[in-house]
């Protein structure tokens, strides 16, 4: 931590009820300036209103003990935890200025979210494997997302044959775009 170069905040929505980060991810987030925060006991069993509120309330948190980049505040989830973070940017998209949907995304339907011009503002990545059966979800999610005129939405393609968090290099390229960075298409 470098008071004088505050980091960035990447709150991660797991589908499990463990909130540490996975290894090979520990060096991206160090790579990118990003104090990593996952509540623990906020998986899939948890309500979806206690899973909102503890990744809302994450950045508060780490806020108390350091100055930290609010420009560069995201949340992230995977599986079901890509569902809640697509729930939370929505529900505060001041706060959080991005977000990483990992094979499992959540599009808003016929009504429209409160602050959907704040959310058009962000940017958003929408991870999909090849194999997953949840592809097509996340791929309809990115792509209503287009439609809706979210400018700032990438889709990436992780090649795997099994259902498992993307390696360190989709999130670092996830990452980049978040950061206003130029990504490589994927597809």
């Amino acid at each position: 931590y470098d008071p004088g170069r505050p980091p960035g905040v990447l709150v991660f929505i797991s589908s499990i009820d463990w909130g540490g980060i996975p290894e090979e991810w520990a060096p991206v987030m160090d790579a990118h300036n990003l104090i990593w925060v996952s509540p623990t006991r906020a998986g899939g069993s948890a309500p979806v209103q206690e899973r909102m509120i503890k990744a809302i309330l994450a950045p508060r948190v780490i806020d108390v003990d350091y100055t930290v980049n609010e420009e560069r505040i995201y949340v992230a989830g995977f599986d079901d935890g890509g569902k809640i973070a697509n729930l939370v940017q929505a529900a505060d998209p001041v706060a959080f200025r991005g977000g990483i949907y990992m094979c499992g995304a959540l599009f808003w339907g016929d009504e429209k979210p409160a602050k959907i011009d704040l959310m058009r503002g962000n940017r958003h990545v929408f991870i999909r494997a090849c194999s997953d059966p949840k592809e097509r979800e996340v791929r309809g999610v990115y792509e209503e997302y287009r439609k809706a005129g979210f400018e700032e939405a990438e889709l990436i393609t992780v090649q795997t044959r099994r259902r498992r968090l993307p390696q360190a290099k989709y999130v670092d390229l996830a990452i980049r775009h978040l950061d206003g960075k130029a990504v490589e298409k994927t597809e």
